[in-house]
């Protein structure tokens, strides 16, 4: 068949509604002089079309090809089964286009409609980005991933080259041009073409046509991808290919300079794609091959920098936010300010401090010119350069020293100004006694709580968690009674916002018995005087149906109320409203439009924060744990902001049932999603990150457990510094664990560090290995920071007149009487620990008189909120004479504490079994009672379940079993049933240490 030439295709073109046949809505699209927008090409030219709201390619060919028409109806239905943005859906349609031409007396011409890639080719967009970094990463990657896709693909193109890959501007990628494809209904035919020569195999013929035949091609352009950035001597593809010539096809290595040789096999990935090259360029094809030989290995091709790229380059301000992040992790940070700053225009409320940060390490800057730019800033009135003077006083910034009072006076003119990260920081001032006001310390701790309420109540994450520990410890000993008294007296005078905080008062429960009806009927009479919060809020109960009827219409009516305002939840609220039809009509656009407005609000971190739904708090927590529900409140809202701290605070408390029901899935996901955020963070080099994530890997806490991970970040923190990982690694060489052997001068070395910066454990550590003399001064320095054990180490001390203190009966008197009372404070608050430590004190006389009562008491007052000690504790006395014996209970107790993980308990409770105690008899609970002591290293279960194995008692007789519990038991100090193993008799009489530090050697 005869074809018309470009010019007449042109004109017919320009009448496309008048000469088209089904295609009759597409128009072409013109350029600047007026003249539809083409491209040409061997067999065809594509003209650029439009129905006005999507575009398209047109494809009229200019020469024959035999089969054509066959072969694109078969390529159609393969590709009608592909959903892919590497592949483009096409249509071939006969006869479609009327062309008035003098070439042939045919005047209807085939044509293939297929959608428009708006692109570049490959080898053009490489050397327009040659020195872009980020595409230096993300082209070879995206790359490799269309090969591994069309790898794995029944097709082939058949004509790989660069024009035929287009890259858009964000780097994805899109084949174009299918003529010689093969797909498998062509299976047996020859190829209708063999491909752009310098692109397919050199020995190829037409009867290679299969789904392999793109593999030489798919080999040479990734390598080519990876070359061109790696060096941009070879970024146009003519230089590339005269690179693999002179390496591969003709070797002539004369032509090549040594350091681009050595530059190019210095990387990973370029030496593993050569291999792969000389592979298909020997055997043809990649058959036999796993499609991961085509994936690249360079830890910068990370999925998830990739992805983050591709939506920052779409103005995602998060990703920008992030892409910030991962390039100030590089230290790259003239990368990292400017992602920061895009992320800062598009709204991120992080932004603006990753800016400071990045202008802060940036090299090319000294420390001075940026001091100075941040003092400038400030005298223009700005509150974060004010919070960042704050920062570098804090700690001292180089060229001058650490001044907490400028520190100070910097967060309070920025914390007046109502920026919540320098409330925060004030809040720590104020907490921790840094810096001076009017010539005296700082510390207060009412007005810490103060500062960090209101940074809190603007969305900061941290001061929500500062708050939250501040109800949850009971340092902070705040009147909630009075508090909500204050606020009656100024609601019933018609205050406003003192209807709306009663309102919360009788929701949470705090300082009054909780009732929701009191709450609704404050936050109506503060809602209809026109405070947003309470409208917010009693839409809410109106939405959820709490203590009134639930009334969809009266809900979306205040929340409107509320949003009109400005407060953000309300609009957020509001938007979900018209997006489900809930009590109003649905609107997508004015759902759209209050969810914008909410956005912006969030990222401006303004407006009231709504309270928490409090519908699954047990009742029973509205008296006596309004703290506690507060602390959770302010976690939550800290957590939802993916604070790790704070997650991993609601995990301990779903976990242990604290303020809420217990529910240890949820805990889990509060504890996965804290994990998750802490590896963010502890990559950046975060020190209480590092050892938090320590913690986590040690109590498998959202991660399964893993001591080897978690030795390495204590290590990590406690290099950097931080005490309590410090005081870990010492006690992790002082008693041994997986991955570290014991050893004393190590343990001694780490607490020493600890204790130096005050860390009271470690302090009383030092005084057990220290001489006499110093001995003294560290318990001296851990009992002044109420330290139990060191108080009570003096008093032993006096009492014997040991460790450089003379024997004083009174003084080892006043010392145990002091730890008793710092026990009995605590035990008064709640802390199960210091409850059963008391009761220790009054079993023993220590510190107060002996009295079996109270000791008992306390025990029980430890075991019923869970200390499993005291529980393991209340159960040897249930056994035992001090209490009326009674061995139900007794197990009852033991089974509470072995639940728990206490091996003593679990010891206890498998005795119980095996001698039917308190139980029917029941051996094989017995051995697994046993079996769990001894699992987490108690030698004496460790040696009756040996005896157990070797007797054959509740388990199969199992002697090679039985000697190894037995030999563990043994190495651990316990000589009991040692008789059962030969030839152990002579080694046992060895000194206990000796065979420790043989067995650590």
């Amino acid at each position: 068949m005869i074809y018309p030439t470009i010019s007449e295709y042109l004109e017919s073109i320009k009448s496309a509604e008048e000469n088209f046949n089904e295609l009759t809505h597409l128009r072409p699209v013109l350029d600047s002089d007026g003249n539809p927008v083409m491209s040409s090409g061997n067999f065809a030219v594509v003209f650029k079309m439009t129905d006005g709201t999507k575009f398209y390619a047109i494809k009229c060919f200019t020469k024959e090809q035999a089969g054509r028409a066959e072969a694109y109806k078969l390529i159609e239905k393969e590709l009608e089964k592909v959903e892919s943005t590497y592949i483009v859906k096409l249509k071939y349609l006969e006869k479609e286009l009327y062309v008035d031409t003098r070439q042939t007396d045919e005047t209807e011409f085939p044509v293939l409609q297929m959608d428009w890639v708006d692109g570049k080719p490959m080898d053009a967009f490489i050397q327009e980005n040659i020195e872009d970094k980020h595409f230096s990463i993300l082209l070879p990657y995206n790359f490799s991933k269309l090969a591994q896709w069309l790898f794995k693909q029944p097709f082939a193109h058949s004509d790989l080259k660069p024009d035929n890959i287009l890259v858009r501007f964000d780097g994805s990628i899109t084949l174009v041009d299918y003529d010689g494809m093969f797909v498998p209904a062509m299976e047996g035919q020859p190829a209708r073409e063999l491909g752009t020569p310098e692109y397919r195999h050199p020995e190829r013929t037409i009867d290679e046509f299969d789904a392999h035949i793109d593999d030489y091609a798919l080999c040479l352009l990734l390598l080519y991808v990876k070359t061109a950035f790696l060096n941009p001597k070879y970024q146009t593809i003519d230089s590339f290919l005269a690179l693999l010539n002179d390496l591969i096809l003709h070797p002539n290595l004369q032509n090549l300079e040594p350091e681009d040789i050595n530059q190019l096999m210095s990387n990973p990935d370029f030496v593993k794609l050569y291999g792969l090259f000389l592979n298909v360029y020997i055997h043809r094809n990649l058959q036999g091959f796993p499609v991961k030989c085509l994936e690249l290995d360079g830890s910068q091709n990370s999925p998830n920098y990739h992805e983050l790229f591709s939506k920052a380059l779409h103005s995602d301000g998060e990703a920008c936010y992030e892409l910030g992040q991962y390039y100030e992790k590089e230290e790259d940070y003239a990368e990292s300010l400017k992602w920061y700053e895009k992320a800062a225009q598009l709204g991120h409320p992080k932004a603006t401090c990753g800016i400071c940060r990045s202008r802060y390490k940036n090299p090319q800057k000294t420390k001075k010119e940026i001091f100075e730019e941040f003092v400038n800033a400030a005298k223009l009135g700005s509150p974060m350069a004010k919070c960042r003077l704050g920062n570098m006083y804090s700690k001292g910034f180089g060229y001058f020293s650490k001044n907490l009072a400028e520190s100070f006076r910097y967060y309070r003119e920025a914390a007046e100004q109502g920026y919540a990260s320098a409330q925060y920081h004030l809040g720590l001032c104020y907490e921790y006694g840094w810096g001076l006001e009017y010539g005296r310390n700082v510390k207060n701790e009412t007005r810490a709580v103060e500062w960090w309420r209101k940074a809190a109540e603007q969305g900061h994450a941290g001061a929500q968690y500062m708050l939250g520990n501040s109800y949850w410890s009971s340092s902070f000993a705040r009147d909630m009674k009075l508090e909500a008294e204050r606020y009656r007296k100024a609601a019933e005078q018609g205050d406003a916002n003192a209807q709306y905080h009663l309102g919360i008062c009788y929701s949470l429960g705090i300082g009054v018995s909780g009732s929701v009806s009191l709450a609704v009927e404050w936050y109506r009479k503060a809602a209809k005087q026109g405070h947003a919060g309470a409208q917010y809020n009693l839409g809410w109960c109106y939405e959820k149906g709490r203590d009134v009827a639930k009334n969809e219409t009266l809900a979306a009516e205040w929340y409107r109320k509320a949003a009109e305002q400005g407060n953000a939840y309300a609009q957020c609220e509001l938007s979900e409203c018209y997006k489900k039809g809930k009590g109003v009509d649905k609107n997508e656009a004015l759902a759209t439009e209050w969810g914008r407005r909410a956005s912006e609000n969030f990222c401006r971190r303004k407006g009231p924060q709504e309270i928490v739904d409090t519908k699954n708090i047990p009742r029973e927590h509205y008296e006596n744990g309004s703290k506690k529900l507060l602390a959770i409140e302010w976690y939550r809202r800290a957590a939802e902001q993916n604070y790790a701290k704070a997650q991993y605070m609601l995990g301990v408390c779903y976990e242990e049932g604290i303020g809420v029901d217990k529910d240890e899935a949820l805990a889990a996901d509060w504890y996965r999603k804290a994990v998750e955020n802490l590896c963010k963070a502890a990559e950046y080099g975060n020190v209480q990150v590092q050892y938090m994530l320590g913690i986590c890997y040690d109590d498998g806490k959202g991660v399964a457990t893993d001591e080897k991970l978690a030795a390495e970040w204590y290590r990590k923190a406690a290099e950097q510094g931080d005490a309590n990982a410090q005081f870990v690694l010492g006690v992790c060489y002082e008693y041994g664990s997986i991955t570290i052997n014991r050893n004393q001068t190590f343990a001694a070395e780490w607490y020493r560090k600890a204790a130096r910066q005050g860390h009271a454990d470690a302090q009383f550590r030092m005084g057990e290995y220290g001489d006499a003399w110093h001995a003294a001064n560290w318990y001296f320095s851990a009992a002044e920071q109420g330290h139990t054990d060191a108080q009570l180490k003096i008093a032993e001390c006096y009492e014997v007149g040991k460790n450089g203190f003379g024997r004083d009966y009174s003084q080892a008197l006043a010392w145990r009487h002091i730890a008793a009372v710092n026990f009995r404070r605590a035990a008064e608050q709640g802390d199960a620990n210091a409850q059963y430590n008391l009761g220790i004190c009054y079993s023993l006389g220590i510190g107060v008189s002996k009295d079996d009562a109270l000791a008992a008491e306390w025990c029980r007052r430890a075991a019923e909120q869970g200390n499993c000690v005291a529980q393991n504790k209340m159960g040897e006395r249930y056994a035992s004479n001090d209490v009326a014996k009674n061995e139900v209970p007794a197990v009852e107790w033991y089974r509470r504490a072995a639940e728990q993980g206490n091996c003593v308990a679990q010891e206890h409770l498998g005795r119980c079994y095996r001698m039917g105690i308190g139980v029917s008899k029941d051996e094989r609970f017995a051995v697994e009672w046993y079996r769990r002591a001894a699992e987490q290293g108690y030698a004496y279960a460790q040696s009756i379940l040996g005896y157990c194995y070797q007797h054959g008692i509740g388990v199969p007789k199992d002697e090679r079993l039985g000697q190894m519990w037995i030999s563990r038991a043994y190495r651990r100090g316990s000589t009991r049933h040692v008789e059962y193993i030969p030839g152990l008799c002579g080694f046992y009489r060895r000194s206990f240490w000796k065979r420790i530090l043989c067995r650590v050697t």
